[in-house]
């Protein structure tokens, strides 16, 4: 696996975070839409809980997109967090990681669990620090084995 640069690491990270802000408005704004085309109809109780309905909707919609924003803001404070802090070879929050995990290859986005990340060159692994699993990796260097799930991880880099 050619490992991308960190830099290359960081923008394709922000353009997928961006873009799931930009599909969470969308639904936003399709809901609101749909809110007010809603016309009464000669059922009422039919119509308030056709209300209620898209207003649960469009309340939900709105949380994933305040979640949505806040994992944005979060990966932006990592990075500039781990670029402005001392070097340490440690695995600390705002690192990437490369793990040899079950015979293959891992890159990790440590300090944000954001799910998989995947595009034409590399598929990257978002991982919370309140995680099982970023509670291990939590401050381990690189050249690290460690144990998760009764299965051997290698920590082959942290950059």
């Amino acid at each position: 696996m050619t490992i991308p640069t960190k830099t290359e690491l960081i923008t394709d990270i922000i353009r997928h975070l961006e873009l799931a802000v930009a599909e969470a408005q969308e639904s936003l704004n399709t809901l609101n839409q749909s809110m007010s085309d809603e016309t009464k109809s000669s059922a009422g109780d039919k119509y308030e809980t056709q209300r209620e309905m898209l207003q649960a909707e469009l309340n939900l919609a709105e949380n994933q997109k305040l979640l949505r924003i806040s994992n944005l803001t979060t990966f932006k404070h990592l990075i500039y967090s781990a670029e402005n802090s001392t070097d340490s070879p440690k695995c600390t929050p705002g690192k990437f990681l490369h793990l040899h995990f079950q015979n293959q290859p891992l890159l990790v986005f440590f300090g944000l669990g954001f799910g998989d990340i995947k595009t034409n060159a590399f598929s990257i692994k978002g991982v919370g620090t309140d995680s099982p699993l970023g509670q291990i990796l939590m401050n381990q260097c690189k050249g690290d084995q460690i144990t998760f799930n009764q299965k051997s991880i290698s920590i082959l880099d942290c950059f």
